[in-house]
């Protein structure tokens, strides 16, 4: 047989084979089903217990000498549901509560060290089974209003490094008050807000953002007291607002690949703007006014592969 009867054989077969393995899928995870759907309330608490001052002087976390303390690295990692993450009063724990379907999702909350006894927590919530399985199991995956709702209270004098991955999901991360001393965000797949309605009590030496397609808002960065913001946006709608006010020199780097990036400026900051444009546009609408020669120095960094990037004054 000659090579093209073989390759017209091989795309005739194709789709029976596909629909062969598919049934085959359906019939393997039927004969395995899925556990239970079982809805449960959860209150809890990392396995330290209370996060007390003279804990954290003991471990050399305390922000009172934040300059030489070292930072506790917080990795959160959350899928499928709808999560808060809020500052909780000093001298508490670090918790979560609300409520999931234990028998679709797994909850974990860890506390680790390393070799010199340093601390560091993990918390996950995070399917048991895979979207494909779920589906050809059940037919299709829908999370109802309400389910998987999760806040994570994390206390006020605690220095932490912030590394949060959320995704397929909606969010609210209230990061005003926490001692940040760096935050990683990924935000993907749903609609994610970014707050920070009080100062950041340490100085912050980066925050990074990287999101996928969604409507994403982070609002009023400028108190984080952050040296260099980065925001990398894939697709969708983002508005990055640095508040009335940067309480330090900044550097902010923005990148829009698809979709439309509105950046938020202060009225009090000196201003050093360069934007690159591939396919789209960006707009300004600097009055001209006299900026204040003691203002501190925002430093503008902007690309937009396609789509449109506007930079506003408050």
């Amino acid at each position: 047989m000659r090579l093209g009867g073989k390759i017209l054989i091989g795309c005739i077969a194709a789709p029976f084979v596909l629909v062969f393995f598919l049934l085959v899928l359906v019939l393997a995870f039927r004969a395995a089903p899925l556990r239970p759907s079982e809805n449960v309330a959860i209150d809890q608490v990392d396995p330290i217990g209370g996060i007390t001052p003279e804990m954290l002087a003991a471990e050399g976390l305390t922000i009172a000498r934040a300059g030489a303390a070292r930072a506790v690295p917080l990795r959160i990692n959350l899928e499928e549901g709808s999560f808060t993450i809020k500052p909780a009063p000093a001298g508490s724990s670090i918790k979560v509560e609300g409520n999931y379907d234990r028998g679709l999702y797994e909850l974990k909350m860890e506390v680790s060290r390393d070799d010199e006894g340093n601390p560091a927590y993990d918390i996950s919530f995070l399917p048991r089974y895979s979207m494909l399985r779920r589906i050809l199991s059940h037919g299709a995956v829908h999370i109802e209003e309400g389910e998987n709702a999760m806040t994570i209270h994390i206390p006020r004098e605690l220095l932490i490094d912030l590394n949060a991955r959320v995704e397929k999901a909606s969010s609210r991360l209230e990061l005003g008050g926490l001692a940040l001393r760096s935050a990683d965000l990924s935000l993907r797949m749903g609609e994610h807000k970014v707050l920070a309605d009080e100062p950041n009590p340490v100085e912050m030496e980066k925050l990074v953002v990287n999101t996928g397609m969604g409507d994403i808002g982070l609002h009023n960065l400028g108190q984080l007291r952050a040296g260099t913001i980065e925001v990398a946006a894939g697709m969708g709608e983002v508005t990055v607002d640095l508040g009335d006010a940067i309480l330090r020199d900044t550097a902010l780097n923005v990148r829009m690949k698809m979709g439309e990036m509105t950046v938020d400026l202060p009225a009090r900051a000196r201003r050093d703007e360069h934007t690159t444009v591939w396919f789209g546009e960006s707009n300004r609408d600097w009055d001209g006014s006299t900026e204040d020669p003691n203002a501190p120095l925002l430093t503008i960094r902007g690309s937009v592969t396609m789509g449109e990037l506007g930079y506003h004054r408050h």
